[in-house]
């Protein structure tokens, strides 16, 4: 068997590629119609989720009670994390970047010894 039977075997699978198509589709129309009482296989699953969303008052009210605790999350996050990220801009302003790498490889250096603190 030489290239030229290897690349006339790939040509030979374009033939069907066609065929393959239209099986697919209609597998997929199949798969839809019968899974449709099992689960929602459909290439529009957000607007059916959404759709979902829009008619039901109680998981609306759910939604944006979830959304309100995790903006309140995120805000507390950024206050906590703004004094945190000031005082390491200005630790690396004080020593430069040699000063910094120095603490962290010091603070490495503790815990892979077993000293901790």
């Amino acid at each position: 068997m030489g290239f030229d039977d290897l690349f006339e075997h790939q040509n030979n699978h374009k033939k069907y590629e066609h065929y393959n198509e239209h099986s697919n589709y209609n597998n997929q129309r199949y798969m839809n119609k019968s899974n449709h009482s099992h689960g929602y296989k459909n290439p529009h699953y957000l607007n059916y989720i959404f759709d979902k969303i829009k008619n039901n008052r109680k998981l609306q009210i759910w939604i944006g009670i979830l959304g309100i605790i995790l903006l309140i999350i995120i805000i507390s996050s950024l206050i906590i994390l703004i004094p945190i990220l000031a005082k390491l801009v200005n630790y690396i302003s004080q020593n430069g970047l040699q000063g910094l790498l120095n603490v962290i490889t010091g603070f490495l250096d503790k815990i892979w010894t077993g000293t901790g603190k």
